[in-house]
């Protein structure tokens, strides 16, 4: 029997200096060139960026840490900002489906703990992933991907039930609705009442009753006699 494709899943780590993307059995990072600055380098981010999210069936993107105290955090804050920005905005643009995963969720989907520091998510995702190498920003994707992966059905480590409660904690796209597929259009012949049928020119039957020979052509033709306009008001 066939086995079905997993989903395409891609977590995202943004940053300025060193974005951190993971998939199913991959990590990379983005590292724009030093001499790159202001809207050209985040034009530079974001392309790569394009590359990975391309036909991506959800992708987790990480957060703002609001409220971060480490040593030169706030520098650089308006442009990082912005990059998140410009991020999602093209995702949601391309009908790309993308959820927003808060960092403390993050840390509870790899440790169990929403307080655990970067030594203990390192820890953690050397011991579910055995085949990662990669840094800090790699492993904050990779971990972006799995919740991804999790919460399709498709779970890239076996996580402990305590861990997977950091799942419920964010919130998921809607997969259709994402996809350019909305709510039903609303038939413009349809009666305001829920439930009723449609009739040309809004007439319902329920409503007004079945309309006699004459009515019933004008309707067809989307037009009304004066008498069928004043019942339907």
């Amino acid at each position: 029997m066939t086995q079905p494709t997993p989903p395409k899943v891609i977590g995202l780590d943004l940053s300025l200096t060193c974005t951190g993307v993971a998939g199913n059995g991959w990590t990379d990072t983005i590292k724009p060139p030093t001499k790159l600055r202001g809207h050209e380098r985040l034009q530079w981010i974001e392309d790569r960026i394009g590359d990975f999210a391309y036909r991506a069936d959800l992708i987790a993107v990480e957060g703002p840490a609001y409220g971060t105290q480490r040593a030169g955090i706030q520098r650089g804050h308006h442009e990082r900002a912005g990059l998140w920005w410009i991020t999602t905005q093209r995702l949601w643009v391309n009908k790309i489906p993308f959820a927003v995963v808060d960092p403390t969720s993050v840390k509870r989907y790899a440790t169990g703990k929403g307080n655990a520091d970067k030594a203990a998510i390192m820890l953690a995702v050397a011991r579910r992933f055995p085949w990662f190498d990669g840094g800090e920003d790699e492993a904050d994707a990779l971990i972006l991907a799995a919740m991804a992966a999790d919460h399709l059905g498709h779970p890239l480590a076996d996580m402990p039930a305590t861990h997977r409660k950091a799942l419920d904690a964010v919130q998921w796209p809607d997969l259709l609705r994402a996809a350019g597929y909305g709510e039903p259009q609303r038939d413009p012949n349809a009666c305001d009442t829920p439930g009723h049928p449609a009739r040309p020119s809004g007439w319902c039957p329920i409503c007004h009753g079945e309309p006699d020979e004459k009515t019933a052509a004008l309707a067809a033709l989307g037009r009304g006699t004066d008498d069928t306009r004043k019942d339907a008001a």
